[in-house]
């Protein structure tokens, strides 16, 4: 399983990119800015786009892939997503009011979007792609996701405070995780900031590292930090630096970055 990382950021602004992941050449996991970087008849090839929740950062292309192929379409994009977050983007998006009301528009006999529902812990494979969705707690209903590789799993979870026994149960239990990534969003001076706004600094990274993973999950899988904003970025990658003194060595996200699992 090839992933690479098109957007990673917190916020959008020159050299930051909002959170986009393509899997392969077919699959996106989230449509934030970061999609822009596909070439034309690159987006061409995105049939399935996996969305973690409704907040403009993480849909702001979704319609944009899906209009990609108007004279030729064949198949429908495919949104997949929790039901609150189809309905939030049915009802506020795709409303004939900001978009056209896609999921309505039939093309040479084609549906142009359908929504295809994801459930907590229930592995979906997606175009030969294994995926289990996590459910976390942020501003809203959200989901992170384990992709299930050949030669190992990683956990993303773009935006998060925290998440139920249940949901750490289950990531130690994943006897070949290799990544674990979340999100710093701000400094940790900001912590209040972050806690109203259900995000994550540096510190919290850290407690919530090492108050739920195992000692072996500890010492086997590779942390990382995506989701910094913009604004705060050369701080949070300070701090996430100095999370070093406290035994945890964790690296930041960047925009291109590959891996394989």
């Amino acid at each position: 399983m090839k992933i690479k990382v098109l957007g990673c950021s917190g916020g959008v602004a020159a050299g930051h990119d909002s959170t986009c992941l393509l899997l392969g050449d077919e699959l996106l996991v989230d449509a934030g800015t970061g999609a822009r970087k596909l070439a034309p008849e690159e987006a061409l090839r995105i049939k399935d786009i996996l969305v973690s929740h409704s907040h403009l950062d993480h849909i702001t292309s979704i319609c944009f892939i899906a209009d990609q192929d108007i004279e030729h379409r064949k198949e429908a994009t495919r949104i997949h997503a929790l039901p609150e977050t189809a309905s939030a983007l049915r009802r506020y998006v795709v409303n004939e009011i900001i978009w056209p009301e896609i999921e309505k528009v039939i093309i040479n006999g084609v549906q142009m979007v359908e929504f295809h529902v994801l459930r907590a812990f229930e592995t979906v494979d997606i175009r030969g792609y294994r995926i289990t969705p996590l459910p976390v707690r942020h501003a809203l209903p959200t989901l992170g996701f384990c992709f299930h590789g050949e030669n190992g799993s990683m956990v993303f979870i773009s935006d998060m405070i925290s998440a139920s026994d249940e949901v750490w149960a289950w990531i130690n239990a994943q006897d070949d995780l290799r990544y674990f990534i979340t999100e710093t969003a701000f400094p940790n001076r900001l912590e209040e900031l972050a806690r109203i706004s259900k995000h994550l600094t540096p510190q919290m990274y850290a407690d919530l590292c090492k108050d739920n993973l195992s000692p072996a999950k500890l010492k086997s899988v590779e942390l990382y930090a995506t989701h910094i904003k913009p604004l705060y970025n050369q701080q949070v990658l300070d701090e996430i630096k100095e999370l070093e003194s406290q035994g945890l060595k964790v690296k930041a996200l960047e925009h291109d970055m590959e891996f394989d699992l």
